[in-house]
């Protein structure tokens, strides 16, 4: 089951949205735009920009296919083709979806695919919605799945953050876990002081939730974390990572020295 998948995994993610007005989004330059990644992650492949540096495509290393990325009239990202996270358990069609709406702290998420299993007002085929809590400030408090393939209705992840705004804790919560509780899976207890490449670019941000890929969710990168892993009889087993990076003058990791990801930019 993907969730299964996911929770076990050592997928570590995230990133920070400020949500303001309805008013038209101002685009402002990166100082780099990251144009390459292989690591631990849905995420590998080559990027690709429009003229207003939205970023509209990742051309996936692995083959499984090319990602696209839309945006609405406002300048927000709303519709993702190949969703980054679903190709990793099957070959979706090109024609399978997600589409984001924005609204009182919250991101919707609803994933449409051309296979009969539960259809929406319009007649388009909803698999899964998913629904992301933001504090006042923008950070990512809880994400609540709803996969109505697997007939999941109560699974999600929580997220705890430290003073300087970094992920310090995930939780995840399933019906299948053994405890039948809340359970820690990832503390991640410190971070560099440089940029994420991933937190700067709004649509990466978004899918970096939907994937829970919570090493790629803060606005620093992180260098010492604890993966938790629990059996039926209550034992707790725990895992602890470390790792370095090298980086660039504009202060972007170019690669980690310990953990093998390598990073390629454009810088303006």
């Amino acid at each position: 089951m993907k969730n299964k998948i996911l929770q076990t995994s050592l997928s570590f993610i995230f990133l920070l949205i400020i949500f303001t007005s309805c008013k038209k989004a101002e685009i402002k330059p990166n100082l780099c735009n990251m144009t390459y990644y292989k690591g631990f992650s849905d995420f590998n492949g080559t990027y690709a920009y429009n003229a207003q540096n939205q970023l509209t495509q990742c051309a996936k290393a692995n083959d499984v296919g090319d990602i696209r990325f839309e945006y609405n009239a406002e300048g927000k990202f709303y519709r993702c083709y190949n969703k980054l996270n679903r190709l990793s358990f099957s070959a979706y069609p090109s024609s399978s979806y997600a589409e984001y709406t924005y609204g009182n702290n919250v991101i919707t998420e609803k994933y449409y695919k051309t296979e009969p299993y539960t259809y929406d007002g319009s007649g388009r085929i909803l698999q899964e919605e998913t629904r992301y809590d933001l504090d006042a400030q923008g950070k990512i408090l809880k994400r609540t799945n709803v996969y109505i393939l697997y007939g999941e209705t109560n699974t999600y992840s929580r997220y705890e953050y430290d003073s300087n705004g970094n992920i310090s804790k995930e939780y995840f919560f399933a019906d299948y876990n053994w405890s039948g509780k809340e359970e820690l899976r990832l503390e991640y207890t410190s971070y560099d002081n440089n940029k994420n490449p991933f937190f700067e670019n709004e649509a990466l941000r978004i899918l970096a939730y939907s994937g829970s890929f919570s090493h790629l969710m803060s606005k620093n990168n992180p260098i010492t974390m604890i993966s938790y892993d629990y059996d039926s009889k209550g034992n707790t087993y725990k895992y602890q990572y470390t790792n370095s990076y090298d980086y660039n003058n504009a202060g972007y990791p170019m690669s980690s020295l310990t953990g093998g990801a390598v990073y390629q930019y454009e810088c303006k």
